[in-house]
């Protein structure tokens, strides 16, 4: 009968030697755990130097990028009643762009829908506030307030 080998870890906390189960995955770490045991992981998060840690982050530029990720989250659930478009009225901004890109003027690609003001900066998918653009512009547009420039 084959032994199963058990893989260990050291607690960086409490220094004990402990089975990977123990331990949290994370497979961002050379081991694919946590340095901290599950243990001492529950009763760090509780104690006032995990606190002072958490209000210190809120000064750096860390917590505030976190928190636009965060905001940005709040904002996808919204409802999207503003949201308008239809496919009659996107055929007809693919007719009037002759079905060509608005910045670049190619017609061999396929044609995405872009907002001209980004529904990021306040804009909405309208019939009057939509472009159509290739892949590659669109790529390059991203969240920018460029307004299409006609092809020569």
């Amino acid at each position: 009968m084959v032994d199963e080998i058990v893989s260990t870890k050291i607690c960086i906390r409490c220094n004990l030697v402990k089975p990977k189960t123990d331990f949290h995955k994370n497979p961002n770490h050379g081991d694919g755990f946590y340095s901290m045991c599950k243990q001492c992981k529950r009763k760090y998060r509780i104690s006032p130097e995990y606190k002072k840690r958490e209000s210190e982050l809120e000064k750096t530029n860390r917590y505030k990028s976190r928190t636009v990720v965060m905001g940005h989250r709040d904002r996808s659930s919204l409802p999207r009643c503003c949201h308008t478009l239809t496919y009659i009225e996107w055929e007809s901004i693919l007719e009037t762009q002759q079905y060509r890109c608005a910045i670049c003027g190619c017609s061999d690609k396929k044609l995405e829908h872009d907002c001209i003001i980004p529904i990021s900066k306040g804009g909405a998918l309208t019939f009057e506030n939509t472009q159509a653009l290739c892949n590659v512009c669109n790529s390059k547009k991203g969240s920018k307030l460029l307004s299409a420039t006609t092809p020569n």
